[in-house]
């Protein structure tokens, strides 16, 4: 997981904007992921400033969700 992650931000552009979105850590779990929004949102944020988020429940559990938007902070030289 973190190496998909270094992965994408070694990809991403100075100054660039990466959207991830992904269900809650506890329905990965649920169906056998090893990890879900909470976890990788954590790993994004170690490398890239998250610039908004957004938390999306539908009616059942299974629709329970984050989508964040991270920018790169290295500025173009």
């Amino acid at each position: 997981m973190r190496a998909a992650v270094r992965n994408l931000v070694r990809m991403l552009a100075p100054g660039g904007h990466l959207v991830f979105g992904s269900a809650r850590d506890a329905n990965c779990r649920r169906w056998g992921h090893v990890a879900g929004a909470e976890t990788v949102i954590g790993m994004l944020n170690e490398t890239l400033s998250e610039v908004e988020r957004l938390e999306c429940r539908g009616e059942s559990v299974n629709e329970d969700c984050l989508i964040a938007r991270f920018r790169n902070p290295v500025s173009a030289s």
